[in-house]
């Protein structure tokens, strides 16, 4: 709980905690945030580019290019460095 104190006060927020014996705890954290619409414009400047994952794990390649296409960016994954190096190879010949 101290920590989570700590970071709710790095974000200029505040922690209430309403504790009742037998019934249980309600802890509400409020941080105030502004909207960044900037962002969302250079996402979509990113989805256009393509993404290379590299990892010796199949797992956590296949997590990752799962996550980035929710977000509507397109991934492809290799397993190793000299795979990653073929493929960009290949990716800069075929423009």
């Amino acid at each position: 709980m101290a920590i989570s104190r700590n970071i709710v006060n790095l974000m200029n927020g505040n922690i209430k905690v309403e504790s009742t014996l037998h019934k249980g705890t309600k802890i509400t954290v409020t941080i105030y945030l502004e909207l960044q619409e900037k962002e969302k414009e250079q996402d979509r400047n990113l989805m256009n580019l393509p993404v290379l994952v590299v990892d010796d794990d199949k797992t956590c390649c296949e997590s990752t290019v799962a996550t980035l296409k929710e977000i509507g960016i397109t991934g492809e994954w290799v397993l190793s460095g000299r795979e990653a190096v073929e493929r960009c190879y290949a990716h800069h010949e075929l423009k």
